[in-house]
């Protein structure tokens, strides 16, 4: 993955209900991402946001 991108990792959890997690290591980008969409109207859920892939799929590992 290039320096800069960011991820966003879906899981299924309904036909029409995802979890989100974020990852991207610029903080403001992953703040403002989370504040400004509107993830449940979209028919997501914001499960967590990480700046690093090793948290991310630590998390992803243990939590989704």
């Amino acid at each position: 993955m290039e320096q800069g991108s960011l991820c966003v990792f879906l899981e299924e959890v309904t036909d029409l209900m995802y979890k989100v997690m974020l990852v991207d290591d610029d903080y403001p980008v992953l703040e403002l991402l989370s504040e400004t969409i509107e993830w449940e109207r979209l028919g997501l859920t914001l499960q967590s946001i990480h700046e690093n892939g090793a948290s991310a799929l630590q998390y992803a590992l243990n939590d989704m």
